[in-house]
Formats: structure tokens, C-alpha cells, sequence
């Protein structure tokens, strides 16, 4: 459903590249080109996210700023239209254009007023300035102030979703600029309306919050670890989803990436020991893609500039993502023990998995629990992952 929405932001919103709904730094669903090579990247979608929810006025005001995304383009900037839809859950959208215009920013607002009003979440925001159409009649208007290329009238906006901007309606520019508001937020929200029924049975934002609970949330990867047995005393789990390609994008194979995992509990309790954990997990990450963790192995891939059009100054920044994010060539296992844990690490079709037993269980069984977590989270993951299609403008 919600994917819908951002769908359709794609479709009916002019310049609009990528359109993003998160609840603070947990995505919740995004919609971009079909075109593979315009399309995020995990590292990009973590740091436009990560910028955005630490804006100290996104749950207060409308963000609209400039930000630079390295991994699609480390030469320019896209513009961002960002806003809180609701204070409590932080559900927030995510607007992206290549066009730095008031008119865009007013095209953004507008879709947000759609989806907000869709999903029957209250307008909390008022004494707001509204762009208008330049023409004699502004002169008369109140509240008006002009500038060179635009007009601008602060308005209130009131509580309820379905009535969008308030105008003045002593006016006839106030008149027409409700009449021309009116006749696009319908037209926005055809598409939209049979999603309304299904916002009135379910209630979206208890699910959302259900969702981000950590408690319920830890809770339910206890459940799993609970189920393969193997006394596995954590994990993370990584999926690979395979994006849907178009002709125009020649063959090329895109992935996006989505971890799951609980927190570190005892006997990992201070830094240091998950600080361990960690550097361990990231040394089995090394050896399924490299086939070694050596100094020698990682200096071999990251003195590689073919993909960093030879600037050999952010290669190795530049390779390091490129790594993380691609997935291993071939399906393998590989494991390290100490005297109180075995670290495994194994990746199949689409998935990677690492996970800590304790050293009183053999290999072979740790092994054996680990492919059995990795088959249970794989059944379940259209309910755990976004696996649906993550293009917006097909």
C-alpha cells in the first residue's frame, strides 16, 4: 500500500526522481527509476535517511536543502523535500528532484498533503507561506509579500486532512487559487482513494509503532533463535533483493541489501566485546567475497580504479562501498573458533548470514543450525523485507 502511494508521488509528480517514507532511521518503503544505474544505493539510502531524521526541523517545519549523494552522482547535488507526516511514530517523507525551484518545492508540498491526507493522518502545521500566481489581484491581497520572481501569502492550515490549504476567499486570487488547489489535490488522490479503506480498517500508525518496538522486536529474533535451537547466541542476516531490471538497462543486475539481527545481550555486554564481534563478522564478510581476510587480499581489490575512473585519491573509499554492497561470487561457509565461540558466516542464493555458537557444540552442528535459521528467515522474508518491487517511474 504504501509502496503505491510513493508510486504514484513518481508518476503524477513532475521531476520527481525518488520519493522515501522512513520512522527515524528505519526505512519503510521507496520508489526510484527502472533504470538501474540511476538508482540508489544502499550506502546513499542509509546516508540521505541518517542526514534527514537529524535535522533538528524535521517533526517542526517542511526541509527543503541541497545534499550530494557519492555513490550516484559525486559531482552534483539533488534537491530534497523532506517533512514529518506524524510526531509520534516520526513517519516521515522524502521528496527528491533534480529541479531547485519554488514551483517544485509547492509540487512536493502538495503530493505530501495527498498522502497525508490519504492516510488520514492530521495537518498539525499551521501559519504556513503558500506560493501564488503573479497577477494584479495580488496587489490587493493582504499579507502578500513580493519579490522578483514570486509571491508569497501566509496562511493557516487547519486539522483537518481533508480540507488542505486554507485560502482567503475575499479575494479572487485567494478564489482561484482554491479552486486550481482543489481540482489537483483530486486529481492526486484518484489513484489514491482505494487505499483509504484499507488506512480505515487497519490502523497504520499502530503498526508502524508495533513495528519499530524494540522490545517486540527483539522479541521476535529471540523467537527465531529459539526455533533452530544450536544454542546460537546471535546473528545477523543480511538478504540481497534483487531489483527488477528494464531493457534499457543492459543486462545489469542490481541488488539491494536489508539486515536483520538482534542486539548484542551477555556475554557481550561492554565495547570492547562487541567491538570483537564485529571486526570478527566484518573478517568472515571479507573471506566469502575475497576468499581471504589478508592485508594482501584487500590492497589486490582496492588498488583496483576501474570502477573510480582511475583517481586512485578515492579508490579505496570508493572500492570499500563497492564491496560491501556487492554480493559473493560463489555459495560458501567459512567459520573461526576461540576457546568460547565459533563464528560462522555462510552465503546462498541471495542471502548471507553470520552467527555466534558456543564452543561446547561442534562445527558441523553449528553449521546445521545456521542453514536452518537461514531457510526460516528466507520463508519469512516477504514479511520481514521490502521484496516487492523497489522501482517507482516503470
Amino acid at each position: 500500500l504504501l509502496h503505491y502511494y510513493l508510486h504514484n508521488i513518481c508518476q503524477d509528480t513532475p521531476d520527481t526522481v525518488f520519493a522515501i517514507l522512513f520512522v527515524g532511521e528505519k526505512l519503510l518503503s521507496f520508489a526510484q527509476p527502472s533504470y538501474i544505474s540511476q538508482q540508489l544505493q544502499s550506502s546513499d539510502l542509509k546516508l540521505l535517511i541518517k542526514f534527514t531524521n537529524n535535522q533538528p526541523g524535521l517533526t517542526t517545519s517542511e526541509l527543503w536543502f541541497p545534499v550530494c549523494l557519492p555513490r550516484f552522482n559525486s559531482t552534483g547535488f539533488l534537491n530534497v523535500y523532506g517533512i514529518c507526516l506524524n510526531e509520534r511514530t516520526k513517519l516521515s517523507l522524502v521528496l527528491i528532484s533534480q529541479v531547485n525551484s519554488t514551483v517544485q518545492f509547492q509540487l512536493f508540498r502538495e503530493a505530501a498533503t495527498n498522502v497525508r491526507s490519504t492516510l488520514e493522518l492530521p495537518i498539525a502545521k499551521s501559519n504556513i507561506l503558500k506560493i501564488l500566481e503573479k497577477d494584479s489581484d495580488h496587489e490587493q491581497a493582504g499579507s502578500v509579500m513580493n519579490n522578483d520572481d514570486v509571491s508569497w501569502k501566509r496562511i493557516n492550515e487547519g486539522n483537518s486532512p481533508s480540507k488542505g490549504p486554507a485560502t482567503e476567499n475575499g479575494d479572487g486570487a485567494g478564489s482561484r487559487g482554491k479552486e486550481k488547489g482543489e481540482r489537483k489535490q483530486e486529481n492526486g488522490k484518484k489513484k489514491l482513494d482505494h487505499g483509504a479503506e484499507v488506512s480505515k480498517k487497519y490502523d497504520l500508525l499502530q503498526q508502524i509503532s508495533d513495528a519499530i518496538n524494540p522490545d517486540k522486536t527483539e522479541s521476535l529474533m529471540r523467537d527465531y533463535m529459539a526455533l533452530v535451537g544450536g544454542e546460537i547466541m546471535h546473528f545477523v542476516f543480511r538478504l540481497d533483493s534483487k531489483r527488477r531490471a528494464t531493457r534499457s538497462s543492459h543486462g545489469e543486475t542490481s541488488y539491494f541489501s536489508q539486515c536483520l539481527s538482534p542486539s548484542l545481550n551477555f556475554p557481550f555486554v561492554d565495547i570492547e566485546s562487541k567491538r570483537r564481534v564485529w571486526s570478527i563478522y566484518q573478517k568472515l564478510c571479507l573471506r566469502l567475497r575475497l576468499g581471504a581476510a589478508t592485508t594482501e587480499a584487500m590492497k589486490e581489490e582496492f588498488s583496483r580504479d576501474d570502477d573510480c575512473g582511475g583517481d586512485s585519491t578515492k579508490c579505496n573509499t570508493w572500492n570499500a562501498n563497492v564491496l560491501v554492497e556487492s554480493t559473493p561470487d560463489l555459495n560458501g561457509i567459512t567459520y573461526e573458533t576461540d576457546e568460547t565461540e565459533i563464528f560462522l558466516a555462510m552465503n546462498g542464493r541471495g542471502f548471507e548470514l553470520y552467527a555466534i555458537f558456543p564452543a561446547t557444540i561442534s562445527v558441523k552442528a553449528a553449521t546445521s543450525s545456521g542453514a536452518k535459521l537461514a531457510r526460516l528467515l528466507l520463508s519469512q522474508s516477504k514479511q520481514l523485507f521490502l521484496t516487492s518491487s523497489l522501482n517507482g517511474n516503470d
